[in-house]
């Protein structure tokens, strides 16, 4: 009797995950999830290079930087910084499922690290049509990221997953 009851409730919890939407059988969630996992501390330092960012753009805005400060700043945190997050994009090995639009990202992020370097070297020379060029580059692929994250949060939303540019 115990074996026959605990055979009937298992077969029945089994059957209510399956028949309720119940998903953590399915293999596409699982990768999903496994990519998602991935991505959380290669994106915690996309949020650290985003508030270097936004702490320059403050001190340039306020006028309280120095076009020395400024150089240094970008040369000796943000785009090492920059060029770090595409080398820890590039190093991680995701689910083969995003193997492709994780590569996107990869790519993104390398052109922003280029561009990056770019403004760097217009602060340096104080060259305002170098920067001007390197600005509208880094703000394409600005749009570009945040194209590749509405698509894979649309992807993932499947899932019931999302994943945060700046955690």
């Amino acid at each position: 009797m115990f074996s026959t009851r605990f055979s009937a409730t298992i077969l029945l919890a089994l059957g209510a995950a399956l028949f309720s939407g119940c998903d953590r059988f399915d293999p596409q969630v699982a990768e999903d999830r496994a990519y998602v996992r991935l991505l959380i501390p290669i994106l915690q330092d996309n949020a650290l290079l985003s508030e270097r960012i936004l702490i320059e753009a403050a001190a340039v805005y306020n006028k309280t930087s120095e076009p020395e400060k400024l150089a240094t700043s970008w040369n000796q945190e943000i785009v090492p910084l920059a060029e770090h997050l595409h080398s820890q994009a590039s190093f991680a090995k995701p689910p083969e499922s995003w193997t492709s639009q994780h590569g996107e990202l990869v790519d993104i992020w390398g052109d922003r690290a280029q561009a990056y370097r770019a403004l760097t070297d217009a602060i340096g020379t104080a060259d305002d049509s170098q920067w001007q060029a390197s600005r509208d580059l880094a703000d394409g692929i600005k749009l570009a990221e945040e194209k590749w994250f509405a698509s894979t949060n649309a992807r993932l939303d499947q899932s019931r997953l999302s994943v945060d540019q700046f955690p």
